[in-house]
């Protein structure tokens, strides 16, 4: 066979092993791959004319032929094994140069030119189709890995879309906050993220006072003794602090047993080293979870909804944590119990802090006390050391700045963990590190951002003005976080977003801060009625009508009163209370108007008419106002019932204003048994309580001798009251 036969029987085969190719490579998974597919095949034909068009030589040596020949099947069995791997160009020119040296010089190099320009041509086609191949797999991979969060986002928007269109909705209690869905969270989730070095107070200190602030004085503060320990305690702890490996270190934030450094607090020199953790966490089960979010819930659909958003929740890597106890605590519990509810004993509870110097409630309780007492040193310092219980039990994949860990409000150490960082955030107010303090508001909502259990949306704002992100509290107020709900946007955040929009730029942001106003007024007219009798320039706010307080919910009552107590320091400059008070004397003179209006255009002739009948009857105009009466008082009984939230009942007791709490209602403290170190938990199977991990024998045989004593004690007193009724019958008998 001549060479031209054997040149067009190799371009034959060859293309047929480049068409086969091009098949395997085709992607049959939508439209685009069939588009790719096409384009291919043109590629590949296209490719065919240029490569083959360009074999010029007709005459060709047999050793050539052989050789180029070997060279075309070996690319074709790469192709074939394996097509992932790029085939190497191969250099045609230097091989043939040393079996053509006998050549012409001018022949050598039309056959090599053409020989090159041929190979290049087609490793240029197998790299293209090679490149398609591997974006057309990767394409695949992207649809069985990634195209499933596709899949849940089209779920969010398309099969949820009435739960995320539906904003306000009433009412605090609906179960599992239905309407605060994946898609909201994601459009939020930069609110609740937050950087963990602002955590530390010392940061924000050196902030502000640059470097005057020098690493000696804030060393002195950190070591600064704040507990009930003689300087020669003191030195005994600091000798012990020595032989404990990894206690403290040179920055304060090594502990024993972890290479993990602290987060929240920073080791004090009165701190008794030891290497044994009460506390740890553990990551929920999916079961738990799941017996968790269905308490009380029997509606199959129901269920089967919120094991989807379980499920979402999940692959979106939010993660739900809680503490448990390491050791047995019971003993220690109990005695706790015992000091508290039944014979409640201020020194048994220091006696029980000496024995047990790391036990969280003890340490929270008789902060408490002390800040009463007016020593606040020592309060904060036990505060800080219980916050270091939970810190050194902080797990590795618990990620405190992605806003994506949960700690359910149902058990009792998380309750314990989260009334800590609350009872920390009035100590960083003390500091007047307003930052690190916001910072901390937004950690602890990220834990719980739908039931928000201590109330961070009733005071995040004062940390917001106070620290002067105005920018922040206004896009938060604006957020899912707050509008989905009625009772998350509060009357503080209302009033507050006109203050943000002010102190950034009274100027520029001024009409909006008009337009914030009037849907804070028209939302709590109330607050606003309050605020500017608090801090107005004088002029008493007209009243709307005579039933202006009467519609006014006890929740209102409470939320503007807690909120009352900081406007004095937010409101301080003279332009935005000028603002305040002449905007709203404008809408309390407009809504009066309307009022006035309304009530001249009702249609006296029936209310005459009913009047008349009411009167013949026999049924008096003052009778039919008290029915109104007793029923209005009634229907507002069992609306505070209802609708307080729990979060702002814990807040208004945990901040202990006089002001606040004579807000509560009494039925309240009738019906609850509140204590400082858990108050308002949940209750039956909604949650853990401290008697489900103390000893039950102990406390009942301390409730029977305590029991025996009031009988003693009681005996002792009747007894007394005899003698003393024996002498007055004596003394009046005498002459």
């Amino acid at each position: 066979m001549s060479s031209r036969g054997l040149r067009k029987l190799e371009r034959q085969n060859l293309e047929e092993e480049l068409a086969k190719y091009s098949k395997n490579s085709e992607l049959p998974v939508d439209a685009e791959a069939e588009s790719s597919e096409e384009e291919q095949k043109d590629l590949s034909n296209k490719s065919k004319i240029n490569a083959f068009d360009l074999l010029g030589a007709e005459e060709e040596e047999e050793e050539e032929e052989e050789e180029e020949e070997k060279e075309i099947k070996d690319e074709q069995l790469k192709d074939s094994n394996k097509v992932e791997v790029l085939p190497k160009p191969i250099n045609s020119n230097k091989k043939k140069k040393n079996k053509k040296s006998k050549k012409s010089k001018s022949k050598k190099t039309e056959k090599n030119n053409s020989g090159e320009s041929d190979q290049e041509d087609i490793d240029q086609i197998l790299k293209e189709l090679e490149i398609k191949d591997k974006k057309g797999r990767f394409a695949n991979a992207l649809v069985n890995t990634v195209g499933s969060d596709d899949d849940d986002d089209d779920d969010d928007e398309n099969e949820e879309s009435e739960l995320n269109r539906t904003n306000y909705v009433e009412g605090n209690f609906v179960a599992n906050h239905k309407y605060f869905t994946l898609f909201k969270l994601k459009k939020c989730l930069n609110l609740l993220k937050i950087n963990p070095k602002d955590l530390d107070p010392d940061r924000e200190f050196r902030n502000l006072f640059g470097t005057e602030l020098s690493d000696s004085a804030i060393e002195d503060a950190d070591s600064t003794s704040s507990s009930f320990v003689t300087p020669e305690i003191l030195r005994q702890i600091k000798k012990l602090s020595k032989m404990v490996r990894g206690w403290g270190g040179k920055d304060r934030r090594s502990f024993p047993g972890s290479s993990r450094k602290l987060v929240f607090t920073k080791i004090r020199d009165d701190w008794i080293p030891t290497q044994i953790k009460n506390i740890s966490m553990k990551e929920c089960e999916d079961e738990e979870i799941l017996n968790l979010k269905t308490i009380n819930i029997t509606d199959i659909n129901e269920i089967s909804k919120i094991k989807e958003t379980l499920r979402k929740e999940k692959k979106f890597n939010i993660r739900y944590f809680k503490f448990t106890e390491n050791t047995d605590m019971k003993l220690d519990n109990s005695q706790f119990f015992i000091s508290i509810v039944i014979r409640p004993d201020h020194e048994s509870l220091i006696n029980l802090l000496q024995k047990s110097p790391y036990h969280v409630e003890t340490l929270v309780q008789v902060s408490t006390i002390l800040f009463r007492q007016g020593d606040k040193s020592n309060s904060n310092g036990l505060i800080e050391r219980a916050l270091f219980v939970f810190d050194r039990a902080l797990r590795q994949n618990f990620d405190i700045g992605n806003g994506l860990v949960r700690l359910p409000f149902k058990y009792f150490l998380n309750r314990q963990f989260y009334l800590t960082l609350f009872r920390y955030i009035q100590i960083l107010t003390q500091k007047s590190t307003f930052y690190t303090a916001l910072q901390y508001c937004i950690f602890m909502l990220s834990l719980n951002p739908t039931e928000d259990p201590y109330g961070v949306r009733y005071f995040i704002d004062y940390y917001c003005i106070m620290s002067g992100e105005y920018k922040y509290l206004i896009e938060f107020v604006d957020s899912y976080l707050c509008i989905t709900y009625n009772s998350w946007l509060t009357p503080s955040l209302c009033y507050s977003k006109v203050l943000a929009y002010l102190l950034d730029d009274y100027e520029k942001n001024f009409d909006k801060a008009v337009e914030s106003l009037i849907f804070a007024f028209e939302r709590y007219p109330y607050t606003g009625y309050k605020l500017l009798e608090t801090i107005g320039l004088g002029n008493a706010p007209p009243l709307l009508d005579d039933n202006f307080f009467k519609k006014v919910t006890t929740t209102d009552e409470i939320a503007t009163e807690a909120y009352l107590i900081r406007v004095k320091l937010m409101w301080n400059n003279s332009k935005v209370k000028d603002f305040l008070h002449d905007e709203l004397m404008k809408l309390f003179t407009t809504k009066k108007e309307i009022l006035e209006t309304e009530n001249t255009g009702n249609n006296g002739g029936v209310t005459s008419f009913f009047s008349s009948f009411f009167k013949r009857s026999g049924y008096t105009e003052d009778k039919q106002k008290e029915e109104e009466e007793e029923e209005e008082a009634k229907a507002k009984e069992e609306e505070m019932k209802k609708m307080i939230p729990a979060n702002l009942l814990r807040h208004a007791i945990l901040i202990d204003e006089p002001s606040v709490m004579a807000k509560i209602p009494e039925n309240v403290w009738e019906g609850n048994e509140i204590y400082d170190f858990d108050a308002f938990p949940p209750k039956g199977l909604a949650g853990e309580s401290i008697e489900n991990f103390i000893d039950h024998d102990m406390i009942a045989g301390a409730l029977t001798q305590h029991n025996e004593n009031d009988a003693i004690m009681d005996a002792i007193r009747a007894s007394l009251l005899d003698i003393e009724n024996e002498n007055q019958v004596m003394d009046d008998a005498e002459p």
